[in-house]
Parts: structure tokens; sequence; C-alpha cells
């Protein structure tokens, strides 16, 4: 070895192949032990939502009435269950990844990040196509509201 360099450690996280520099503080939301959205087989997805919402100008006397109440928007991400504990993205993130949700059961075959992509979004998007070729064209409705 060169006399220029010195050798590093590096840890990878097995749940989402991010690479560290130390092995104790990261906290892996694809984890199963948290038990939350991104490894329980019940897991739908992540669905986007906008929600607007006025912020209040503090009440300054020469404030102008349009800027006494600004309209803002923000994007809301909420993950689908099929067991109805939908919840948002950032409730999970501010409980730092411990959901503890009780109908927590692991996906077949777990391997983290990528389980989770492979159930979660490519086969919502597959279903979401399987969906749409079979519409009824008379009834509108598709085979699955047809039960």
């Amino acid at each position: 070895m060169s006399d220029h360099f010195r050798k590093i450690t590096r840890y990878e996280c097995i749940w989402c192949g991010s690479i560290f520099k130390t092995d104790n503080k990261h906290r892996c939301k694809f984890n199963p032990d948290y038990r939350n959205c991104y490894s329980c087989r019940y897991c739908d997805g992540i669905e986007s939502m906008e929600s607007t919402y006025s912020v209040p100008f503090a009440a300054h006397e020469n404030a102008s009435a349009v800027l006494k109440n600004i309209v803002d928007t923000e994007t809301l991400k909420k993950i689908a269950c099929r067991k109805g504990h939908a919840v948002y993205t950032r409730d999970i993130a501010l409980k730092k990844n411990e959901y503890m949700c009780p109908d927590h059961e692991i996906m077949e075959n777990y391997e983290g990040k990528k389980s989770y992509y492979q159930i979660a979004v490519l086969n919502k998007i597959d279903f979401r196509k399987y969906e749409e070729d079979n519409i009824d064209a008379l009834t509108g409705r598709t085979w699955a509201e047809e039960d």
C-alpha cells in the first residue's frame, strides 16, 4: 500500500444498500424490526396528494390584504394499506421509522428496498395497467368491481 493512502472502513446497510462511515446511527426505514409499511406485505404503495392551505401573515398595519393570507400548496405522501392503516410518510418519519403497526406482517422473501420496490411499486403499476385493459365498455366498471 502506498504512503499516500490510509485504510478506511465503510458500512453498507443490508436493507437499503446505502454506505455509511458509522454503523450505529442509520435508522433504515426498510428495516423490518421497526414494523412500518415499507416491509409489510399489506403495503400497496405510495399515493401523492396535494393539500392547499393558507398561511396567516403577521398582522401588520401596513400589510396589504394580499399578504395577510398567503395560499400555499404542499404534496403529502400517503402509504396505502390493504388492512386500512393508511398513514402519511411524514408520520412514520416523525416516529423515526418505528411505526410498530399491530397488523404488520413481513413480505415474503423480503430483501429490503428491492422487495419494497418490486411489490409496492412495480406490481401496483402492473395492476393499474391490467385494470385499465379490463374496463367493460358498456358498464365502465372493471372486473374487480363486478364481484
